[in-house]
């Protein structure tokens, strides 16, 4: 196991999503911490070796990875969000919000399940799709675990990189909209 292309890769990643794509009114678009490793990870991926610099890593490798990496993403938004969400309970605002996200959560697994059993998509690939849709890497254990097999993994490094670039450059597009 060889950290020198993951480092490498993961820094280049980091200078992507730093730079900005300017959009009218001043404003700017960046790929960010998220999309930018992501991207050059796929393309670093594709290539696969640069001389003797090997960017691919083991498959234990990365789901050691991927692990610790669902534990500081929950650990971190845990820390951040805590305060605000016992406040939310407190004054009785956060029940809309996880009204809504369920709504959005729920409405989202139904329209992927009913085009999935359209398209005759199996269980397993459709589960990887619904993991990747939602850019969830915890759904993806999950979906792993039950199908016992590759499928939801193949499926959801399909629809992953895609639905994750769009999420941040949405957001980001959002906020212009909104604030201007």
């Amino acid at each position: 196991m060889d950290f020198t292309g993951l480092t490498l890769g993961l820094a280049l990643g980091l200078l992507l999503g730093t730079i900005a794509i300017p959009l009218a009114g001043g404003a700017s678009l960046r790929l960010g911490l998220a999309a930018g490793p992501l991207i050059a990870g796929l393309t670093l991926g594709r290539v696969g070796r640069t001389g003797r610099l090997t960017w691919h890593q083991p498959r234990s490798t990365i789901l050691v990875l991927r692990q610790v990496g669902v534990a500081l993403l929950f650990a971190g938004v845990g820390l951040k969000s805590g305060g605000a969400f016992v406040r939310g309970f407190a004054d009785g605002g956060a029940w809309k919000m996880i009204a809504a996200g369920a709504l959005v959560a729920a409405g989202t697994a139904v329209t992927c399940i009913a085009a999935g059993r359209l398209l005759r998509m199996p269980l397993s690939w459709l589960m990887g799709v619904m993991a990747g849709i939602d850019t969830n890497p915890a759904v993806l254990t999950f979906a792993e675990d039950r199908a016992k097999n590759e499928l939801p993994a193949l499926a959801y490094s399909t629809v992953f990189p895609v639905a994750m670039v769009l999420k941040v450059l949405i957001a980001q597009l959002m906020i212009v909209l909104l604030h201007h």
